[in-house]
This record gives structure tokens, C-alpha cells and sequence, in this order.
């Protein structure tokens, strides 16, 4: 039996609330038609993801249903019993709902499907797999915060023991990745200093020079980092700042030199 996708992406190692079958059987083919594009969210296309089911026999009807679709770390809401099909192709739009923290980028999607010898599907036979890809948008940057780094104290004159790091998210509570943040410490009184090529540089992990302020971009899981964070000489508490392209306001981080 031959199962085919139309396309190829980074592989997804099914989890835990996922479905795993064997593929088993001759005579189906499952092919989603892709690669398909879906906001975080969301679910595309709506109504579904197209997925083509052929069944090639010409003697027996094949019955059938999605019983899962593994990629999104999730369990989906899978369809219904179909319309006995034999010796032809129907394609169904399968509806794939992505989290609301889903993060962009491109996931590949295995669409398992059992098939039932009767109109019921109550009796089954094999299971059948597709795969498919599906690139996850999330919207634009509109909040971020703080994620790490926050809170902390060393000797003055000391690096801190993790860097700053800030996410952020879309009006629906996505995370975006690509997001310029800039990290920016006080340059009066008690402080710190991260490493870059120059003030207002990408922040570096080494070399560079002392500054007092460096940029960083949002992985994919919206997360930027400071990457060091290095207390001045001066003891007192303080308030670092970060702030994110086209985002209206800041994440705080509270430290304290000793």
C-alpha cells in the first residue's frame, strides 16, 4: 500500500495526547492536500484542512473516519463516519483547531484514518495515514513581559546568575516570533551592563563591550534574551527595562547590586 503526503516538513514526535497507529491494510490512500496556513487560534482552512481519501478497490466500499491528527502536541476533534466510497477519491476538509499559544513556524501533521467494512463504522478494519504540513502565524506583537531574570541580587560588580529574558505575545495571547526587544538598565546610580558591539547593539553572550543597552529577537517560542546581565559597581535596587518593536509599553525586571 502506498501512503502518500504531498509535501515534507520538520517531523513531529507524537505526545502523549496524540494517536499512534500502524499503518495496515492496502487498497487506500490518504493525502492531504498541502502545505495549508492557519493563524494561531484558529482553524484553517475554514471550514478544514482538505484531506483526499481514495480507496481503489473495485469490488469492496470502504467506510471511514479521521480518528486523529497528531503534529500540534493536542488532541483534535476528528470527523464522522463517511459515505461508503469504492473504486474512486472523496476529499473531506478535516478541521484542525491551533492553540492559542501555538507558535509560528512549520509543523507536520499525520492524519490517521480507520476504515470500517460496514455503513455504521462499527466494524473495523485498517488504519491508513496521510501526512501534511501546516505553517502556524501568529498575529502582530501587542504585549510583552517579563519571562526569566527577574527579581534577582549578586555582589556588586558581579554578573547576575541568568540573563533577562522577555516574551511576547499577540493580541490573542500568541506567542511571535522575530520581535526586536531592547534590554535598557540605568545609567545613573545602581545598574548593570550587557555585552554588545556597541550601546543599542545585539546583545552578546561574550565579547563585545560593556553597555547599558542591547537588543535581542524573539525565538520561536517568543522569548528574547539579555543573554548576560552584569551588575555596576554602585549597591541599590533598581528597574531594567524591555521593550519590543510596535508594542505600546514595557516588561520590568526588579534586580538588586549588594
Amino acid at each position: 500500500m502506498a501512503i502518500t503526503g504531498s509535501a515534507t516538513s520538520n517531523t513531529t514526535t507524537p505526545t502523549q495526547t496524540e494517536t499512534v497507529r500502524a499503518n495496515n491494510g492496502t487498497g487506500t490512500i490518504v493525502t492531504p492536500t498541502s502545505p495549508q496556513t492557519a493563524a494561531s487560534g484558529g482553524s484553517v482552512p475554514n471550514p478544514g484542512y482538505p484531506v483526499k481519501i481514495t480507496n481503489s478497490s473495485t469490488t469492496a466500499t470502504l467506510y471511514y473516519k479521521v480518528i486523529a491528527v497528531n503534529g500540534l502536541g493536542q488532541t483534535e476533534a476528528v470527523s464522522g463516519c463517511s459515505t461508503g466510497i469504492r473504486n474512486t477519491s472523496t476529499t473531506i476538509d478535516e478541521t484542525v483547531a491551533v492553540p492559542t499559544t501555538q507558535a509560528s513556524g512549520t509543523y507536520m501533521l499525520t492524519f490517521l484514518v480507520e476504515s470500517y467494512t460496514n455503513a455504521a463504522c462499527t466494524v473495523a478494519g485498517a488504519y491508513f495515514q496521510g501526512n501534511g504540513t501546516l505553517n502556524v502565524t501568529a498575529g502582530a506583537a501587542a504585549n510583552i513581559a517579563v519571562n526569566g531574570g527577574y527579581g534577582q541580587s549578586t555582589t556588586a560588580g558581579t554578573s547576575f546568575s541568568a540573563p533577562l529574558t522577555a516574551v511576547v505575545t499577540d493580541g490573542g495571547g500568541n506567542l511571535v516570533a522575530g520581535v526586536v526587544v531592547t534590554f535598557t538598565s540605568p545609567t545613573g546610580g545602581a545598574g548593570g551592563t550587557f555585552l554588545a558591539a556597541a550601546n543599542g547593539g545585539t546583545c552578546l553572550a561574550t565579547g563585545g563591550v560593556a553597555v547599558s543597552s542591547c537588543t535581542a529577537t524573539t525565538n520561536i517560542n517568543g522569548v528574547a534574551s539579555s543573554l548576560t546581565f552584569t551588575a555596576n559597581a554602585v549597591s541599590g535596587s533598581y528597574s531594567v527595562s524591555a521593550t519590543a518593536t510596535g508594542v505600546t509599553g514595557s516588561a520590568a525586571f526588579e534586580e538588586e547590586n549588594q
